[in-house]
């Protein structure tokens, strides 16, 4: 049996010695090749998976019944902000909507109501009165509205209340006119 001595370097390799590692070009070095191919395709793969989660996540939240109420919602807001027609105070709105009305344009008229249901509403109640032969008597009742003296009636500083009454007291008419962020005045109802 032959010993090993690892403390002094060995002059000539003999039989027993360790075959030495190959170099360059060999099988080993392709085997390296393989395992970074095997990465990188492992990598790309992972990519495509992360982008098709993506992609799908944000296909769902686009169809989502919020995405679109938050785009009905950034849509009314600026129709808000384009709409500029009113006056600056809620008595220059009212009358300019009375003006119109007086007229009997409808749809200038319309203009000075604020956005929403509200202003189709209006509008189908207006040309009722026009089919019905009743404008006329829409507008003198229009002539008659005044601020109302109860400010307990009004929302809040930027909601102003105006009514018509009757003899009795009784409120024929009421048409609350509100401030928009535009800072132009609109009818909110009638």
């Amino acid at each position: 049996m032959e010993t090993m001595n690892f403390g002094e370097p060995q002059a000539s390799q003999g039989e027993n010695s360790a075959p030495e590692a190959p170099v360059g070009g060999t099988d080993g070095e392709n085997g390296g090749n393989k395992g970074k191919k095997g990465l990188i395709w492992a990598g790309v793969g992972l990519e495509v998976l992360i982008a098709v989660v993506g992609g799908w996540q944000y296909w769902r939240y686009i169809n989502s019944p919020y995405y679109k109420q938050m785009q009905a919602v950034k849509e009314f807001e600026k129709f808000y902000e384009d709409d500029n027609i009113g006056g600056k105070t809620p008595e220059e709105t009212l009358a300019l909507y009375i003006e119109a009305i007086k007229r009997g344009d409808i749809d200038s008229a319309i203009k000075y109501v604020g956005a929403g249901a509200a202003k189709e509403d209006i509008k189908s109640q207006l040309l009722e009165y026009k089919s019905l032969g009743k404008f006329q008597n829409y507008v003198d009742l229009l002539i008659k509205v005044k601020r109302s003296s109860d400010e307990s009636l009004n929302w809040n500083p930027d909601d102003v209340l105006f009514e018509v009454l009757d003899a009795r007291g009784k409120r024929v008419l009421a048409m609350y006119i509100y401030k928009a962020k535009n800072s132009v005045w609109k009818i909110r109802e009638i």
